[in-house]
């Protein structure tokens, strides 16, 4: 922003102007504007240089913020491509659980499939047993008639 200073000119007539010739108050009128136009370039330069100062300054604040978002991306898609990481050997453990109790499944099926046989021939041959004592009790009765 243009905070133009106020320079205070000095009043141009002293009370010693009176005694003053012409060429003397001349002279005297055209240093005073000189040093004025002098001390006005100053304040100005000094303005220049304050607002370059300032535009350096936001320059840097823009450079440090642009630093700080990049490095907030970057932490991002890091934690991103660590979760994605994280899902990936998940699902792939949950497929081995998935096929480690597929197969105790299929062994579960087959052992009770052979159970179920080997009970199977038991009855079978609790039942050949009992027909056996039937039939000799029944050769052991007629014999004895």
């Amino acid at each position: 922003g243009s905070r133009a200073m106020r320079v205070e000119t000095r009043p141009v007539l002293h009370e010693s102007t009176v005694e003053m010739d012409p060429s003397e108050l001349a002279s005297n009128l055209s240093s005073q504007f000189e040093s004025d136009v002098a001390m006005r370039s100053q304040v100005e330069v000094m303005h220049l240089k304050h607002a370059l100062a300032e535009q350096a300054a936001r320059t840097e604040e823009g450079a440090r913020m642009a630093r700080s978002v990049n490095a907030q991306l970057a932490g991002l898609k890091k934690a991103l491509a660590e979760e994605s990481a994280k899902r990936e050997a998940a699902e792939a453990e949950a497929r081995d659980a998935q096929r480690k109790l597929s197969a105790k499944e299929a062994a579960l099926r087959k052992s009770v499939v052979a159970q179920e046989a080997s009970q199977d021939a038991n009855t079978k041959l609790e039942r050949a047993l009992a027909d056996a004592k039937a039939a000799a009790a029944a050769a052991c009765a007629s014999t004895a008639a």
